[in-house]
């Protein structure tokens, strides 16, 4: 009979160790989320960032690009876009980590759904429903991310062979 118990390889075990502290810095967490949120507000609801000059320089740098300018321009701007939301996801999943997970990949949609509509009262500022998918997915990945280290041992747990008594 075989009793040897199963446990999380000790890299499971420092992630979730790092999950478990993370989330006891509530105080942090919360100053973390503050400053977070503020810069993509001025980010997002701020002056535009790319004025009519420097705008033209980066176009014509662009267009030197195999890809191609315009192209080329919307792709790296849907990637910033997803890159500048995935902290908000992961901050969401180590706050909330009892929500729903379909709760936690909302929180994104919505909050970049208030950006988008905010920016259609902004002069100077453009509303793209492709910002908003792109945040969106930004977001879920950070959630994603947090979750799947929160499961990690659980996985690992629930694959590991079982010991046959007979």
């Amino acid at each position: 009979m075989n009793t040897r118990r199963h446990t999380a390889p000790p890299a499971h075990r420092a992630v979730s160790r790092v999950l478990s502290a993370l989330g006891s810095m509530r105080g942090q967490l919360y100053v973390t989320a503050l400053v977070y949120l503020a810069a993509i507000g001025w980010l997002t609801l701020g002056p535009q960032p790319l004025s009519p000059g420097t705008s033209g320089a980066l176009m014509n740098a662009l267009d030197t690009a195999p890809v191609g300018g315009l192209a080329l321009y919307d792709l790296l701007e849907f990637a910033a876009n997803v890159a500048m939301f995935a902290p908000f996801g992961v901050l969401v999943a180590i706050r909330f980590p009892r929500a729903h997970i379909l709760v936690q990949l909302a929180s994104g949609a919505l909050l970049s759904t208030a950006i988008e509509t905010a920016q259609f009262f902004v002069p100077g500022r453009v509303s793209d429903v492709r910002d908003i998918v792109a945040n969106a997915g930004g977001a879920a990945i950070g959630v994603l991310v947090v979750t799947g280290l929160r499961l990690g041992p659980a996985f690992h747990r629930a694959l590991a062979p079982r010991s046959s008594s007979a």
